[in-house]
């Protein structure tokens, strides 16, 4: 390879052996997150043929007789509760399917997974590694546990987990437990061929590979900083064996909603939240990506006719990109979806600035191509709140984009932080009016915490390093939002000690009265997070009549109750919300029976 081309990207590799007067080409494009340096491991007859370029005059080209015989397997886990489409999962699966590895795909939460995962563990001669994927805090307990079933069956195979808990506390990860071996932080759809070429071969060194850590001796080892991966669309697209699993357990294609990736990070900085420090582990800056509206639209029709789905929710953690784009290319696949006539449904995620900056026309357009749902990260309703979780928007805009989405025809949710550190009274007063004009039960994951839900400090989050709580990853560490998690919980006190016994006093409440008078959502049913972003029980008459009475209900209790002197909320707060709760019930469902 020439000493001065850059090797980022994608590429078209010509491979040509000779041997025993025959020759062999190779035709395959690969792609590389490192300017100067590519690894591919090519299947000839029985043996391994590793290809190693480099711009630093150290290319070579080597082979593992009879390494092929048996071709090497990864196993990736979902350990997750939730029977759902794990896309992250899907991408890894494609890039190593790529690289020329066998790759099966468990998730645990299935009925038969865990017996035939053990199974494949103990006929399989070249388990090369098993990756887990780690989505949350809260998931700690379940990843341990599925490392420890991996080891059980076979001791000798490497566990490696990956996902934005392990990335950015890799130490606390590695100490969960003794079973997983390495943690590759990061977007991993590349770095992990890497490591599993060299697990594979036993050549080169594990310590090289971008985003990988380590245990050396009662250290960790930290390798290069994994890079942000610029190219969306030279990653191809994602493997769907979680979609046939969610599939495999579902009434129709029609129950389903499939996930879609259009875009990965954010342009904001927002203090709560933990791809601010994910997407800047090389130090960068997180940088917003995205694909194109021509390919978006390709792989919707691809997975219609491939599938039969017709509902699809984009995972982006912020679709419609930055303001100065004003929703173009979402608009544009809007158009594409029209004209092409797919009849389909779909949603995302947005901001709300985007969503109010949309240009005339904009939500119409995106609800005539099939958009049902926009979720928002709302937030607050007080200024001076959305100033310090680092929002970076105006209360007027949150305003705005609800009411250009109600004009639309487009149902809305959206994530709202009641508390944080330095709440106030006057700010709770704020918050309450706002939520009441966005809509209660529209919260996401609806239920009566919802209402007190509290900034957490999230492992990494800038929220978690300002206060140097949270950098633990451990049972210790609850999901946030439940009855028991109290301000120890969330490792702080609030500045204001009113607010503090409000939230005591309304959280003993909605456990001990709300939540008796809630439907709460069925358990095991395929795609079921997707039934809360498209309605589901979010809209039944007992759930939005509770969630306007507690509401209610806190209003009160930050009109006519000091809070320093009550140890529980008296019998006119009981009254109160059985009143309200009658009355929104018998409104409410008049309307469902209308809409039904």
């Amino acid at each position: 390879v020439p000493g001065r081309v850059p090797l980022y990207g994608r590429q078209r590799l010509l491979v040509q052996r000779a041997d025993d007067g025959r020759a062999r080409r190779y035709e395959r494009e690969v792609r590389s997150v490192d300017p100067h340096s590519i690894r591919l491991a090519l299947r000839h007859d029985d043996s391994l043929v590793l290809v190693s370029l480099s711009t630093r005059n150290d290319s070579k080209v080597s082979v593992v007789a009879g390494a092929a015989q048996d071709q090497a397997l990864v196993i990736l886990l979902v350990a997750e509760s939730r029977v759902d489409e794990y896309l992250g999962v899907g991408y890894l699966t494609s890039s190593l399917r790529d690289a020329g590895f066998d790759v099966e795909v468990f998730q645990l939460a299935f009925p038969g997974h865990a017996d035939e995962l053990a199974r494949r563990l103990g006929s399989s001669r070249r388990v090369v590694l098993v990756g887990i994927a780690w989505l949350y805090d809260s998931s700690a307990p379940l990843v341990a546990d599925a490392a420890r079933l991996v080891k059980q069956v076979r001791a000798d195979v490497p566990v490696v987990v990956g996902g934005h808990p392990p990335s950015l506390s890799p130490g606390q990860a590695l100490a969960l437990a003794a079973d997983i071996d390495y943690v590759l932080r990061g977007e991993g759809d590349h770095n992990i061929v890497v490591l599993a070429g060299i697990l594979d071969t036993l050549q080169g060194s594990v310590e090289s590979v971008p985003g990988i850590a380590v245990r050396k001796g009662d250290s960790v080892l930290l390798g290069e900083a994994p890079a942000q991966i610029a190219d969306l669309e030279a990653l191809g697209l994602a493997a769907r064996d979680t979609l046939q699993h969610v599939l495999s357990q579902a009434a129709s294609p029609a129950a389903v909603v499939a996930r879609l990736c259009g875009s990965r990070g954010c342009y904001a900085r927002c203090e709560f939240c933990s791809m601010v420090s994910f997407y800047n582990l090389d130090g960068a800056g997180m940088k917003w990506r995205h694909r194109s509206a021509k390919a978006i639209v390709d792989e919707i029709e691809q997975l219609v006719e491939s599938y039969q789905v017709s509902r699809f929710w984009f995972v982006d953690d912020e679709f419609l990109g930055t303001p100065k784009e004003h929703g173009e290319r979402a608009l544009a696949v809007a158009q594409r979806i029209i004209e092409r006539r797919l009849d389909i449904e779909w949603g995302f995620d947005a901001r709300a600035n985007g969503v109010a900056g949309l240009p005339p026309g904009g939500p119409e357009l995106l609800r005539s191509s099939g958009v049902r749902v926009v979720a928002m990260g709302l937030e607050s309703g007080s200024q001076a709140a959305l100033k310090r979780l680092n929002k970076g928007i105006r209360v007027e805009s949150n305003r705005l984009a609800v009411e250009r989405l109600r004009a639309s025809g487009i149902e809305h949710r959206f994530g709202f932080i009641m508390f944080d550190p330095g709440t106030t009274m006057e700010d709770l007063r704020l918050n309450v009016d706002f939520v009441r004009f966005a809509e209660p039960h529209r919260i996401c994951n609806t239920g009566p915490f919802r209402l007190l839900n509290a900034e957490y400090p999230e492992v990494g989050t800038p929220l978690a390093i300002r206060l140097g709580v949270g950098a633990t990853t451990s049972e210790a560490l609850v999901e946030q939002n439940k009855p028991r998690l109290s301000e120890d919980g969330l490792g702080y006190a609030f500045d204001d000690d009113r607010v503090g016994r409000t939230r005591r006093l309304l959280f003993d409440f909605a456990q001990t009265v709300v939540e008796g008078v809630m439907t709460p959502r069925p358990v095991g049913e395929p795609s079921l997070l997707s039934e809360v972003w498209w309605g589901g029980t979010n809209h039944l008459p007992e759930n939005v009549a509770a969630m306007n009475a507690f509401l209610d209900v806190f209003d009160w209790v930050l009109s006519d109750l000091n809070p320093s002197e009550a140890r529980e909320l008296p019998i006119e707060a009981h009254d109160l919300f059985a009143n309200q709760f009658r009355a929104y019930l018998c409104a409410e469902s008049a309307d469902f029976l209308r809409m039904e």
